[in-house]
C-alpha cells in the first residue's frame, strides 16, 4: 500500500514541491499517515499477524483489525487443538465464528493467525493525509491565526488536528472495539 506522496502533495496544493523541499514534504506526510492511522486504531497496509484472543464462550469473536482477506489458523490452548478450517467461518468485518457451537470461555484462549489489511489505500483516507499534510506545509509552525494591522484571521484547524469531517471519514475505518 503506499501513502500519498510529495508529488501527490504537490498537485493538491496546484504547484511542483522542490527537489530541495522533497524531505520536508515527506516528513510531513509520514506525520500525516501517522495521525491517520493512529486515529483508526489499527494498522492499514496488509500484514499478517498472530494474536491471542479472550472469549465470553459465544459464538463469535471479533478480531481487532480489518478488512480480513484471510485465516490461516486457529487454535485454542484449553484444551490445546488445532480448530480445522471446516470449524469457523470468518467476515471481513472482523467476526470469527465457531461453526457448530461456541469458543470455549476464558483469557486468552485462541490463537488466531490472520491476514488484515488494505492493498490500496481508501481514497477517503489518502484525502485526509494530504488535507492535514497541506495544512502544515502552508502553516509550518501551526499557529491558530495571525493578525496584520486590523485584519486578522483565526482557523478552525491547524497542525494536525483532525476536522470534526476529517474524523467522520477516519470513523469509518475505525477498529472494531
Amino acid at each position: 500500500m503506499e501513502w500519498p506522496s510529495a508529488a501527490d502533495l504537490g498537485t493538491l496544493l496546484g504547484q511542483s514541491i522542490p527537489t530541495s523541499k522533497q524531505p520536508r514534504a515527506t516528513a510531513i506526510l509520514k506525520a500525516a499517515a501517522g495521525a491517520v492511522e493512529d486515529s483508526t486504531g489499527q494498522t492499514l497496509p496488509v500484514s499478517t499477524e498472530t494474536i491471542v484472543l479472550d472469549s465470553d464462550g459465544s459464538a463469535d469473536v471479533i478480531l481487532p483489525r480489518w478488512p480480513i482477506t484471510a485465516v490461516s489458523a486457529v487454535r485454542t490452548t484449553r484444551p490445546a487443538a488445532v480448530v480445522p478450517e471446516t470449524g469457523y467461518t470468518w467476515s471481513a468485518t472482523g467476526i470469527l465464528t465457531r461453526e457448530g457451537g461456541c469458543w470455549p470461555a476464558g483469557h486468552r484462549l485462541l490463537d488466531v493467525t490472520y491476514t488484515a489489511g488494505y492493498e490500496t489505500l481508501p481514497t477517503a483516507l489518502a484525502g485526509v493525509v494530504l488535507e492535514l499534510a497541506a495544512r502544515v506545509w502552508a502553516n509550518p509552525v501551526g499557529a491558530a491565526g495571525e493578525q496584520a494591522g486590523s485584519y486578522s484571521i483565526q482557523w478552525r484547524a491547524y497542525g494536525m488536528e483532525l476536522t470534526a469531517a476529517q474524523q467522520k471519514v477516519i470513523d469509518r475505518y475505525r477498529v472494531n472495539e
